[in-house]
């Protein structure tokens, strides 16, 4: 296929395939296609009009394909120096075409533990919970589909070592006890001493901490010392909480939550300070530090890879095709990007998203003046042009490395 469309300078393989784990007819086939900088526009948007068109009609052939990233050639430095997804692209096979991935800038001990558990996360809240209790249907490759995604995010959180091979087919929900240990074992960095649950069990609330609902997302806490396995009556917790949501309750650890709005998500802290409703237990701030500046810093520069790839997205090239973006993911995007713009043209920064998002309407009110714009207009060669544009003012923002300037 890449023969066809002379603007593909290189197809690479990712992840999966390239793993000993990977499992025909459940794990996909991921790829990265590298393009050439400097189109026009409109040839550009032509280009990706049709192959996303392609792409589709293959992809009922072979239905084991899955992600596909289009990045720009010139843009790949900005990519692979930011988030796990770009350390690991020094594994990916060469599938046609010329080599054209620059050198990756090395991580530290520290970046990549980082990165890795922040990867992690992502794969426990947006996958795993998702699939659990919202989307998938039970079938007989369900048990199977839990347990590659489950592996893949024990992979992450001991990112670099050596962990065994994980033969074992879990029943779904008793990988969330056994994930919750692991996250708590590599985030303890200290011994501590853990008061232990009674014996007798007394229903949800002998484990559960606090359960907090907030307007973007909703957390059960573990309290600490909890034997999961032992003490946690998951159909209890299920029928109670789970059955009928409309979106995912996280079940996290202390550590884990800590984590998450200390370093993962350091908005999320601030969120739940303004705007939360505590349904049950104490308030689990109050035991938990703030995020230092940096990690608010690190927050916004994680977005970057998204950002550069963006506009070659099926959804916003094809939304005939594909499932268009929501205007709030299209908001969400812009928002980020002139975060970016914000810190490294004006110095600014904040633990807030809605100062954030006051301070990039005070100094960049034409962007969304343009996107209110765009979004009536019937042409998606005008979207197209729009992110363009936008995500290559970002990437010529230096510097790109996310390590530089969350440590400043």
């Amino acid at each position: 296929m890449a023969q066809k469309f002379p603007e593909i300078k290189s197809v690479y393989l990712r992840h999966g395939l390239l793993r000993k784990d990977w499992v025909p007819a459940i794990s996909d086939v991921d790829l990265t296609l590298i393009i050439e900088s400097g189109l026009r526009a409109e040839r550009e948007f032509e280009f990706l009009t049709s192959f996303w068109s392609e792409f589709k009609r293959i992809k009922r052939v072979f239905p084991m394909l899955g992600e596909m990233d289009i990045l720009h050639e010139t843009q790949c430095d900005a990519w692979l120096n930011v988030t796990i997804r770009g350390y690991e692209a020094k594994h990916w096979v060469l599938l046609w075409g010329e080599k054209s991935l620059p050198e990756i800038a090395p991580r530290d001990s520290e970046t990549l533990r980082l990165e890795s558990m922040d990867h992690a996360m992502i794969c426990y809240q947006t996958i795993l919970m998702k699939r659990l209790f919202n989307e998938m249907p039970k079938s007989p490759l369900f048990d199977y589909e839990i347990n590659r995604v489950s592996s893949k995010i024990l992979r992450y959180i001991y990112y670099g070592e050596s962990i065994g091979k994980q033969n074992e087919l879990l029943h779904p929900f008793d990988w969330i006890p056994a994930l919750i240990k692991s996250f708590d074992e590599r985030l303890k960095t200290t011994t501590e001493n853990f008061q232990k649950c009674s014996e007798n069990k007394s229903g949800w609330q002998q484990v559960v901490s606090s359960i907090v609902l907030s307007h973007n997302r909703d957390i059960l806490i573990l309290k600490e010392g909890v034997e999961i396995e032992r003490d946690f009556d998951w159909e209890i917790v299920t029928d109670k909480f789970l059955k009928g949501r409309e979106r995912p309750l996280a079940i996290v650890s202390k550590k884990m939550f800590e984590y998450m709005v200390r370093v993962f998500d350091p908005f999320f802290y601030s969120t739940l300070c303004e705007d939360s409703y505590l349904l049950y237990g104490n308030h689990p701030l109050m035991h938990v530090s703030p995020p230092e500046i940096s990690s608010f810093i690190r927050s916004i520069f994680t977005q970057m890879p998204n950002i550069l790839s963006f506009p070659q997205t099926p959804e916003l090239i094809s939304p005939d095709l594909y499932s268009p973006h929501s205007e709030r993911s299209l908001d969400s995007m812009l928002e980020h990007a002139l975060y970016i713009k914000l810190y490294l043209e004006k110095e600014l920064i904040s633990g807030k998203h809605s100062e954030l998002f006051s301070a990039s309407q005070q100094h960049y009110s034409e962007y969304y003046q343009e996107l209110d714009r765009i979004k009536r207009l019937p042409s998606n060669l005008e979207k197209f042009r729009f992110w363009k544009a936008l995500a290559q003012e970002v990437y010529n923002l230096k510097p790109h490395s996310v390590n530089q300037q969350w440590k400043h």
